[in-house]
This record gives C-alpha cells, structure tokens and sequence, in this order.
C-alpha cells in the first residue's frame, strides 16, 4: 500500500532524488503535516536517536517552501539559521529536535521516500533467453536495507560484503547465483557475474512494460522513442544500435523466409483481433479480417 518508507543511505540531494524514483516514488516533503505524525516512529534499526535529514525543499523554489508555515515560521528553523545563503541550497530537518536547517545541496543525509503504490520490477535477458522474473519492492525495510522478493522465491538483496546477490531458494536454505558489484540499486541494465564462474551476463532490472523501451539507467520511455533521431533517455541509450533497414527492390513480401537465412525467432503478440462479416448467401461469405502484431526486438 501507498506510504513513507526511511532511506538512512548518505545521499546528496540530487542523489536521494533518483534513488526514490528508481524505486516508483519520490522524496517524501516533510512538513508541518508530516513532521506533526512524528518521522522518528519511521526510522527502524537506528544507532541514533535523531538524524538530520533531507526535507524535499531547496531554496531555488523558495515560494514553495515558504509556502509551507512550518518553513515560514521563524520559530521552527534551528538558531542561526538560515545562515548558509547560496552555498546552502537544501533545507534539511532534525528528527530530534524537528527544526530546521539550510545545507549545502552535495551534504550526504538520509532521507524518505513516498511509494505510491505496489511497484513491481522485471529481470530479464537482453538477449530474450533465460532470466525473466518479476519481482517485488519491499516496503517493510529490514535494516533500512532495499530487498526485492520474485514470484518464484527468488530474492535480490544486499550481501555482506556489500554487493547485490540474487539469492534462490529450496527448502530452508538460499544460494547465491548472481552477484552485482558497485551499484547504489541494482536498476537498470548491469552486468551481473555468476558466482561459482565469474561468467558475466547482462540483465535489465525496471519497471518497464512491454509496450516501454527501457533505458540502461532503468527509466522507461514509450517505444516509438526509440531511434527517433532524438536522445529521449538521459544516458542516450535509446539511439544506439539504430541502424536503418534497407529493403532490397527483389524483396517480395508474399513469399515465405529461404529457410537458409531463417534467425531464431521473437515471440509474436497479437493484441487485437478484428472479425467483421460484410455477407452471407448460400454460396458465398464475405469477411474482413485485421490482425494487429506486437514484437519487441
């Protein structure tokens, strides 16, 4: 269900910002509303008893913080603060004490993030083969750490040495398949090493459908952006590998593939399907027929 879930990873502000997308939601701004329902209840497994963390405010749309009495009150910033003027962009919040401070927007600070609903991810094979599993974001954080449950039992969490594992299990025990290395989420398309080999594959971690061309970061545009002549992904990915297809003037389109040159096949989806019968007689039955395809290579 929709709610505030606690991120006690040190992030910039910009980099709290993309770790609450990546995980379907945004950075929770706390104000007077949230701060009145008492954030510390939320933080779990804390070796503190108060954080400052980052509010979701920074003073580049200063109306729409001082909007908000809680920042417009005088009384509710911590003494001597503001103090930080254009060095000091982010507005950040003592859980302890729940006054307010300005901070230099590249400070690490924990932070919360708003889920708005059930979020679902996909891993699967570039290459349309093997891995393919949906798996589930855990709201309920264990140890503030983010885990990932697969409708087959799979689980993608964090390992003691600090690496993603994506971790199968059978009776009470789990084995480790897979291991990804130096990432602050495993979104987006990685290469994962296999643990007993060090083999590599690639694998795509989103939330993309289908009907989505997915990003190597893990966003998700519509697919006719993909090789449109215009980089709609932020890391350019959806305008490599477009190189246009040339139809030789000899192809002929009624005639089926020379099974010589035939590649290995794509599922085919047909989402539509249109029947309209124009005549009936005796003798003769006139139809109309359209079918609608859907491949994704």
């Amino acid at each position: 269900k929709p709610g505030i879930i606690w991120i006690p990873k040190l992030l910039n502000f910009s980099q709290a910002q993309h770790h609450c997308e990546d995980l379907g939601g945004v950075m929770q701004k706390l104000d007077s509303v949230t701060i009145s329902k008492n954030l510390n209840s939320l933080i779990k497994s804390c070796d503190k008893e108060s954080y400052v963390v980052w509010s979701g405010y920074t003073k580049e749309n200063e109306s729409e913080y001082l909007s908000q009495t809680f920042y417009a009150e005088k009384s509710n910033w911590a003494t001597g603060e503001p103090n930080g003027e254009e060095l000091e962009q982010c507005i950040t919040i003592n859980t302890g004490s729940n006054l307010t401070l300005d901070s230099s927007c590249h400070s690490s600070k924990p932070f919360f993030c708003w889920i708005e609903e059930y979020v679902s991810f996909r891993l699967r094979n570039l290459n349309r083969n093997g891995i393919d599993e949906v798996f589930y974001f855990n709201k309920d954080l264990k140890d503030g750490e983010v885990t990932f449950f697969g409708v087959t039992q799979d689980v993608i969490e964090h390992g003691d040495n600090g690496d993603w594992e994506l971790k199968q299990f059978a009776a009470d025990a789990s084995e480790t398949i897979l291991r990804l290395e130096n990432k602050e989420l495993p979104i987006g398309v990685n290469d994962w090493k296999y643990k007993e080999t060090d083999e590599r594959i690639t694998l795509s971690f989103d939330r993309c459908t289908d009907e989505e061309y997915n990003c190597d970061t893990g966003d998700c545009i519509s697919m006719n952006q993909r090789c449109n002549g215009w980089a709609d992904c932020t890391d350019n990915s959806d305008e490599i590998d477009c190189t246009k297809v040339i139809v030789p003037t000899t192809y002929d389109k009624t005639l089926p593939p020379d099974d010589k040159n035939v590649l290995p096949g794509i599922d085919i989806s047909v989402p539509e399907f249109l029947l309209v019968v124009n005549s009936i007689s005796d003798t003769d039955l006139r139809i109309e027929l359209a079918i609608t395809l859907k491949w994704r290579d």
